[in-house]
């Protein structure tokens, strides 16, 4: 059995101007670890066995994980105030799919447990299912 694949990750709520408050759900690419999924969710709340819909927000800068404060003038994409609040390290199983499904493990101020991501078709939308 493969060993499990320990990669970063960083949740930033994100007070935007245009798109409202949210959160930015961001890991390390276990395919590439210079590179980071980046996902937009509303809520941090995950029930047992409930899926939460997530927007795909694109491939990001490895700096972004340590970010703690930022804020981004009006006018430019994310315009708004964006603020670290959690942060750690997930256990990804190593039988995920590339770009379309990984479970992984964390135990973080918002992450707690087993989780699955997965994309729905070849959308732009995913979604979390914690286990």
């Amino acid at each position: 059995m493969s060993e499990i694949i320990k990669i970063r990750f960083v949740i930033h709520r994100h007070e935007a101007l245009r798109a409202g408050l949210h959160y930015d759900f961001r890991f390390e690419k276990p395919e590439n670890p210079n590179k980071l999924y980046s996902f937009v969710i509303k809520t941090l709340y995950f029930e047992t066995g409930k899926k939460t819909p997530m927007i795909d927000g694109g491939e990001h800068e490895h700096s972004w994980l340590d970010v703690e404060h930022k804020e981004i003038e009006e006018g430019e994409y994310g315009a708004g105030v964006i603020t670290k609040i959690d942060g750690g390290v997930l256990d990804v199983n190593p039988d995920f799919e590339k770009g379309k499904k990984y479970s992984f493990s964390a135990n973080s101020k918002y992450l707690k447990g087993e989780f699955t991501i997965f994309r729905i078709s070849d959308s732009k939308i995913w979604q979390i299912y914690k286990k």
